[in-house]
């Protein structure tokens, strides 16, 4: 059995630009990842979930690969003989054969997502148990398409992008699936540009070609968990 916090890390990929006629550009920071050996023995899904736990409330979580971020409140996760305190902006995976859980162990109501790639088969079993409330936000409606034989990563990030700052339209190598934390958006595809608020989850499979510009007046915070073959850039940039 794989440790709780196999994989677990927290390091900025990218900073602030260092000369001031820079251009600004989004900012990375990974929160945990995990390699994968195999993802396409099995028809796979994005599934998101947001759980809510009063005080003392728990849930138990299993039959996933999954990220855990907290939004608020303060989390005791436990699982494989190991404890960690969550406080919020932190972050943790499981992996699929870990039972685990997630207990509130402060005085407020703690609110956390669950970001999961799940087997098609395992879809209905999915459901955590405990005393908790979990509301489904987001699954995909058809399985994450061209998943490859052979080793993929799977990792949590979140991205801080500067008020006004628009990247070229890209698509990824594997697939991803974002929550904006903070922030308003424009989604942009090359036929169309639709608002993002905070609270929205955006699916972006292989081939989806799109760019995200913070249009609003402040940091635009995506959280992204992202899957991609090992070794392969995770987006393909249109020249």
């Amino acid at each position: 059995m794989r440790s709780l916090f196999a994989g677990m890390m927290i390091a900025a990929l990218s900073s602030e630009a260092s000369l001031a006629q820079e251009a600004p550009r989004p900012v990375r920071t990974l929160i945990a990842s995990a390699r994968l050996a195999s993802v396409a023995h099995a028809p796979m899904h994005f599934v998101v979930a947001r759980i809510d736990l009063e005080k003392a409330q728990a849930v138990t979580l299993s039959g996933a690969e999954s990220f855990l971020y907290l939004l608020s409140g303060r989390v005791a996760l436990s699982g494989a003989g190991e404890v960690r305190a969550l406080a919020a902006g932190a972050g943790a995976y499981l992996s699929a054969d870990l039972r685990a859980s997630a207990q509130n162990n402060g005085a407020r109501p703690a609110r956390l997502l669950r970001l999961s790639l799940v087997p098609a088969a395992a879809l209905g079993a999915l459901s955590p148990g405990g005393s908790g409330k979990v509301t489904e936000m987001f699954r995909t409606a058809a399985a994450i398409p061209h998943l490859e034989a052979g080793p993929y990563e799977f990792s949590l990030t979140k991205v801080t992008s500067p008020p006004k700052v628009k990247p070229p339209l890209h698509h990824r190598s594997g697939a991803a699936i974002y929550y904006v934390l903070q922030g308003t958006a424009t989604l942009h595809t090359e036929s169309a540009s639709e608002p993002r608020k905070a609270g929205a989850v955006q699916y972006e499979p292989n081939g989806f070609i799109h760019t995200w510009e913070n249009s609003g007046g402040v940091p635009l915070v995506l959280l992204q968990a992202n899957l991609s073959r090992e070794g392969a850039p995770e987006i393909i940039w249109l020249r």
